[in-house]
């Protein structure tokens, strides 16, 4: 989660709103794209989060935009893989802007 946030930024909570000031609204409209039910949805964006902010910088790619890093961890927390194709169609799309 460190990589996410700027170095400038304290760790904790203030790091965290930096994060999910930055990332929230589109990892959540991703995340019911996917069409699961609403308590499911609100689990895994709930669970992504909290295991972001757990993360050390060592052990994110750091090679990856935020947002994607972010689609990984859902991923993990039961995100079907196949919502990914969108994530990545939603960056290049962010990208040209």
């Amino acid at each position: 989660m460190l990589s996410l946030i700027p170095k400038s930024q304290a760790p904790d909570q203030q790091a965290f709103e930096f994060c999910y000031d930055r990332y929230a609204a589109k990892l959540w409209g991703l995340i019911l794209t996917a069409n699961l039910p609403v308590e499911e949805s609100a689990i895994i964006f709930t669970n992504t989060f909290l295991k972001a902010c757990r993360i050390r910088d060592d052990q994110i790619a750091s090679n990856q935009p935020g947002f994607i890093q972010l689609v990984h961890l859902a991923c993990s927390e039961g995100l079907p893989a196949t919502v990914l194709k969108l994530a990545f169609q939603m960056k290049s799309q962010s990208d040209q802007f």
